[in-house]
């Protein structure tokens, strides 16, 4: 046996199996296998340049797959630690792309879904104006041009019955500008919580003895403002209603008003896997990595056992049930209200356009009926809701009658019950229509007197013979048929 050769045997065999390191072509090196080539003794390999384990391979994969955070917002928040060049790094698990209208930031610019929604945030080309007496179409005017259909005009937010010369059948509506029919009541000016019957107001708490400890709103008896709500420009805290500090306060896109002060709003605001925006800046997240047993979850790095149930109007808080911190925020179009570490919080609450609920092949953001499907996206009085979802789809200002039920076939089989009136029906075949009386009115008798009258529901066919409506074709042939049996018959 060579001395390189040798040495090896007895290193590996010292080592008790541990790989070793020999240099090529040089039968006098002789390294011990228990030994990395800078004289350590062989561990678990670690990203540093050497062979830790004496295998031969530096740096090995290997490194924990647990995810890390790479500083890069978006999509390229998550990664995955490698190795390069003996010093551990945190590779994304993917790379920009273009943005679209997703929610996400796609492109890794710290920005979520710039340029791809339309004026009113949403995933969707321009919207357009509808009668609801709102801004539909988010221009700064409500329902200017919104169509109704040929029966109908857009007035007071709804498609009403026009008027005829200044006049309205219906007594209880009011025939306004020369132009619309409005109900009395919605032309009444009513204080918050009143009822309105044929234009006139009432207090539904006129009546309503609540005792000493409750009090009426709505005709109903609550405890306090949390239940029973409070009037405009009054806010529900601690059960008594308070004037809103917001109430008079525009700030503009982008932002909301929390407790009277305008605050940048996080919808648009793209974070770093460990870290959370706040007011429209990321900050560092006390909570990244900590990872809280059920049902505890984590507040301010901390694992805290959840709340009971909460009163109306409270949410649990940092472990509490406190106040909800978005009771009265209004946050900007397409974003809801968060409530994140008893912040009130304005996040992106817009529908991807990728999204079909209802299967038709129109994604949600642009479909004019998302809930049923509408493939063809009818809309007969351009109002901007699908035929299949609008309950006044020729916009008259009538609801929509509901379609009628298909005639019940006979049970026998796919074949319709026998329709000539004279044949006995076979067993398991529906039963021949029962005579009905005729809605014509007298003198409009189509069949002669005495016929049989028989037909569906609003329609009426002559029985001859036995034979209900049948062609006069049938009765001639029928009769040549008897003279030519009654000859043969009569030699």
């Amino acid at each position: 046996m060579s001395p390189s050769r040798l040495c090896l045997l007895i290193a590996a065999l010292a080592s008790g199996g541990c790989g070793f390191i020999h240099e090529p072509d040089d039968d006098i090196a002789c390294l011990r296998a228990s030994q990395r080539t800078d004289g350590a003794a062989c561990g678990d390999e670690i990203c540093n340049g050497l062979d830790d384990d004496c295998d031969g391979v530096i740096d090995e994969p290997g490194a924990d797959p647990a995810a890390c955070a790479t500083g890069l917002p978006g999509r390229c928040a998550e990664g995955r630690a490698v190795c390069v060049a003996g010093a551990v790094e945190c590779a994304p698990l993917d790379q920009p792309s273009a943005e679209v209208c997703d929610r996400v930031d796609d492109d890794c610019d710290g920005l979520i879904d710039e340029g791809t929604r339309n004026a009113c945030g949403r995933c969707a080309p321009p919207p357009s104006e509808i009668c609801d007496g709102a801004d539909s179409d988010c221009d700064g005017e409500v329902d200017e041009g919104a169509p109704c259909g040929p029966s109908a005009v857009c007035a007071l937010g709804a498609c009403r019955v026009p008027c005829v010369v200044n006049e309205c059948a219906d007594p209880e509506a009011m025939c306004v500008e020369g132009a619309a029919c409005v109900p009395l009541c919605d032309l009444a000016d009513c204080p918050p919580g009143w009822g309105c019957a044929q234009g006139a107001c009432f207090d539904p708490c006129l009546d309503v003895d609540c005792g000493p400890d409750l009090f009426c709103a709505g005709g109903e008896c609550h405890a306090d403002c949390a239940t029973a709500g409070c009037p405009d420009g009054a806010l529900c805290r601690t059960g008594t209603c308070v004037a809103d500090p917001c109430l008079d306060v525009d700030c503009g896109p982008g932002a909301f008003c929390r407790a009277g002060a305008c605050v940048a709003s996080c919808a648009e605001v793209a974070c770093p896997l460990d870290a959370i925006c706040v007011d429209g800046e990321c900050r560092p997240d006390p909570c990244f990595g900590v990872a809280c047993p059920d049902p505890t979850a984590c507040v301010d790095g901390a694992c805290v056992e959840p709340c009971g149930p909460c009163a109306a109007g409270e949410v649990c808080v940092d472990g509490r049930c406190a106040a909800d911190p978005c009771g009265g925020v209004e946050c900007p179009l397409a974003e809801a209200c968060d409530p994140r570490d008893g912040l009130a919080q304005c996040v992106g609450d817009w529908t991807p356009a990728l999204t079909d609920d209802d299967g038709d092949g129109v994604p949600d953001g642009v479909d004019n009926c998302p809930d049923d499907p509408n493939a063809g996206q009818g809309d007969i009085d351009g109002d901007g809701v699908g035929d299949p979802c609008d309950s006044d789809a020729d916009g008259d200002g009538v609801p929509d009658e509901p379609e009628p039920e298909p005639p019940v076939l006979g049970d026998g089989g796919d074949q319709p019950p026998p329709s000539d009136g004279g044949v006995q029906p076979a067993p398991g075949d529906a039963d021949p229509p029962a005579p009905i009386p005729d809605a014509r009115p007298p003198g409009d008798d189509p069949c002669a007197p005495g016929v049989e009258k028989r037909g569906p529901v609003g329609g009426v066919s002559c029985a001859v013979g036995g034979v209900g409506g049948a062609p006069g074709w049938i009765l001639a042939l029928a009769l040549l048929g008897w003279r030519r049996r009654r000859r043969r018959e009569g030699g």
